[in-house]
């Protein structure tokens, strides 16, 4: 399975993809009740908002779904988005997370999370401990990088390798890692 199909199979209900500009995503998964937000917007469609995931710009409890896939490496203060996503997450909402793995083995090796935009770097453990103060870990895996998760790699003809190598690494070792939360209390500000 890869990010894609995970977060097909995952999303329910009222959604935000916050970061929608990024890649592809959002595109792949646009239908109704789904809505997207970036900080940047390249071109206005209908359901798509500008703002900043740490100040998020909607109501309380409007979403059923936030998903932000590889977005939080990319925030100054992530924990300000995970508050925001608890407080426009209806009760019993998720929250997906696809994010590199700081500690992968290949990321190492090939640089590829390392980017000068990346600047909250998260491994399994560091990622478990922010998001537990706001969410439940319904689900957390790891996954090798797909065209999707690594729009515009300069290493896309080494995704065959990187699918190989995955599977033969620890968990704590691997590249992409992927969280289904479940937000807990509605009481955070």
């Amino acid at each position: 399975m890869d990010r894609t199909e995970f977060i097909k199979q995952n999303i329910f209900g009222r959604i935000l993809d916050v970061g929608c500009e990024g890649g592809t995503l959002h595109k792949l998964i646009e239908r109704d009740g789904v809505y997207g937000m970036d900080i940047r917007i390249k071109k206005y469609k209908k359901g798509v908002v500008q703002g900043d995931a740490q100040s998020i710009p909607f109501k309380d409890n409007s979403f059923d779904t936030v998903i932000a896939g590889e977005l939080i490496e990319h925030l100054v203060n992530p924990e300000k988005f995970l508050r925001e996503s608890n407080r426009i997450l209806r009760k019993n909402g998720i929250l997906i997370i696809t994010t590199p793995n700081k500690k992968s083995w290949v990321n190492r090796l090939l640089k590829s999370s390392f980017h000068p935009t990346h600047i909250s770097l998260f491994d399994i453990q560091s990622l478990k401990r922010i998001t537990s103060k706001y969410f439940f870990i319904q689900r957390m895996f790891c996954l090798p990088y797909d065209k999707i998760s690594s729009f515009g790699s300069k290493f896309k003809r080494l995704y065959w390798f990187r699918g190989l190598i995955h599977h033969f690494l620890p968990t704590n070792l691997q590249e992409e890692i992927v969280l289904l939360l479940r937000n807990r209390n509605k009481t955070f500000r």
